[in-house]
């Protein structure tokens, strides 16, 4: 235990590693964000089950407003593929697999049209699906399908995302 801190405290005197959001130096004992950033985080917790206005969706679960610093986080996991940011959402994911007590068929990640995953090389609601899943012990099933590109919902106004994105996906398997 004491050769792998003081291995840890080399290689940060090497390559120091700073917090993702306000980019300050981080402690040895803190990893993707300061403790302020990661309280930030923490505080940004909204309720984990909620009623869904979609049909056929009974429930939908979120962890986080998407808000600062959960929206830079992420912006940061999808566009530049830093995907050691999960680590940083880990408390979340601990809280919400403790609490989790709802009967659930399947975890379902949102699809991204194949160019954008050819582009971006990976999906981040997949790779989110697939760390619940293995807490959960719940299958991920790909339900859905983008069968074609959609413009950025980044490059648009709240608005123009909700009609953006109308129609765009499609169930894979009805049958299941």
């Amino acid at each position: 235990m004491k050769f792998s801190l003081l291995a840890e405290a080399a290689l940060r005197l090497l390559y120091p590693e700073s917090c993702n959001i306000c980019r300050t130096l981080l402690k040895l004992s803190e990893s993707t964000l300061c403790t302020d950033c990661g309280s930030d985080l923490e505080t940004r917790r909204i309720p984990l089950e909620n009623k869904s206005p979609v049909p056929y969706l009974h429930r939908h679960w979120a962890l986080y407003s998407y808000e600062t610093p959960a929206k830079e986080l992420l912006r940061d996991l999808k566009f530049h593929q830093k995907t050691w940011l999960l680590k940083a959402f880990t408390p979340g994911f601990k809280d919400f697999t403790v609490s989790f007590n709802s009967k659930v068929d399947w975890i379902v990640p949102v699809p991204l049209h194949h160019g954008k995953l050819i582009t971006r090389e990976f999906n981040q609601s997949l790779l989110i699906s697939k760390i619940l899943s293995k807490k959960l012990g719940i299958r991920v099933f790909h339900a859905l399908k983008k069968p074609y590109a959609t413009p950025l919902q980044s490059s648009l106004s709240k608005r123009e995302r909700r009609i953006n994105l109308w129609g765009s996906f499609k169930v894979s398997s009805p049958d299941k």
